[in-house]
């Protein structure tokens, strides 16, 4: 598992992103990093033409991380055990799972 650290800016707070009224971490800035770090780690074992769409997110944001603060964070991956709707457009891609 990954362990990725980012500093939180005044663009990453709850107060300018509209969740929250306290310049601390967001919790949908949280969720879109880990989003995008989950995807990083998904796309390295992808093929070419490969890639992943959709996310569960299951979280616990219980502290707040102040501006020039680092926040840590950990992605833990699991691959669903479900195949992708028949009927989802493939727009020149090939499914996965």
């Amino acid at each position: 598992m990954t362990t990725y650290q980012r500093t939180v800016t005044d663009a990453d707070t709850a107060e300018r992103l509209g969740s929250g009224d306290m310049p601390v971490l967001a919790t949908p800035r949280l969720i879109n990093w880990c989003e995008r770090a989950a995807f990083t780690e998904a796309a390295a074992d992808l093929e070419e033409g490969q890639t992943t769409v959709g996310t569960t997110v299951r979280m616990d944001h219980v502290k707040g991380t102040p501006v020039r603060r680092a926040d840590r964070h950990r992605e833990l991956l699991q691959a669903p055990q479900r195949r992708s709707p028949p009927d989802l457009p493939r727009q020149g891609r090939r499914r996965v799972g």
